[in-house]
């Protein structure tokens, strides 16, 4: 499934540092799924960890030679994407792409000076933002102009989101990729040749598969359903803590990566409990 992008999560040891052993076993077992592509977030940790040198390059030692790999930037941080750029240029196996985050409109028309000095350096770069800010920016321009390798699309931002204008740019411009941000719109994305970055794809792996799978045999019915009853499961997922989702993932099913000393969170009541048991099952 190459059309899947996971997020890097960061785990820390009882002294809060990032502990790279089990990042490093969270990546080995997204590369025995064949999943190659890798999204790594702003806020997944600590901004200011994320846009430290040292944690990049640890991380593209851990990445497969082979790995796609995007990294969230927010406004704030682009004090620093100077000497960003000229570190990672020098990790040439890796297929690696900036994200420019432009989620709100204001921001990104506040900072647009700024950010252009950017978009014709020897960087590949995404924009990201939520869907009803594309009629604010003038991405058709800046695609055609600049070194902008897609759109990722904060879907969440817009429930009713119209797949048919977001294409329109793809039929503009062949070449860009489109994003969603959402693990609900897998399907949407394959019937369209985008792509997702996903939260929950490790632990609903089989769900996914049975899209895939149902999709790629020409059968769209099932694909609809196994879609339908994906995003059912979903619903209840994102109630929880994300963490809380790994850590209770591990202790019932015994195949995720998580230890026990990598998460301390409130406990899942029994109700809590019975509504994850129901999902794993």
């Amino acid at each position: 499934m190459n059309n899947i992008y996971v997020p890097i999560i960061i785990f820390l040891d009882t002294d809060n540092k990032i502990n790279y052993e089990r990042i490093s076993e969270m990546i080995s077992k997204y590369k025995n799924k064949g999943i190659k592509n890798f999204f790594i977030e702003s806020d997944n940790y600590n901004t200011s960890n994320l846009n430290c040198l040292n944690y990049y390059n640890k991380i593209f030692k851990i990445l497969p030679e082979n790995s796609n790999v995007i990294i969230d930037l927010v406004l704030n941080q682009y004090f620093g994407l100077d000497e960003i750029i000229k570190k990672i240029e020098k990790h040439n196996n890796l297929a690696f792409s900036l994200n420019i985050s432009a989620k709100f409109v204001e921001d990104y028309k506040k900072n647009k000076n700024y950010i252009s000095k950017y978009l014709n350096k020897n960087i590949t770069l995404y924009l990201e933002m939520a869907p009803q800010a594309l009629k604010h920016i003038e991405v058709n321009n800046l695609v055609k102009k600049n070194n902008i390798n897609g759109i990722i699309l904060l879907t969440d931002y817009d429930p009713d989101l119209d797949i048919n204008k977001i294409e329109i740019y793809k039929k503009n411009n062949r070449n860009l990729e489109i994003i969603y941000k959402s693990d609900d719109l897998f399907l949407t994305a394959l019937r369209n040749n985008n792509s997702i970055i996903s939260t929950y794809s490790f632990i609903l792996m089989e769900e996914f598969n049975k899209i895939w799978n149902s999709y790629k045999n020409g059968n769209n019915i099932k694909a609809v359903i196994f879609q339908e009853k994906l995003n059912k499961k979903l619903r209840v997922l994102k109630k929880f803590n994300y963490y809380d989702v790994l850590k209770f993932y591990y202790e019932e099913s015994e195949k995720c990566f998580l230890k026990e000393g990598d998460c301390s969170s409130i406990e899942l009541n029994k109700e809590e409990k019975n509504k994850l048991i129901e999902i794993f099952n």
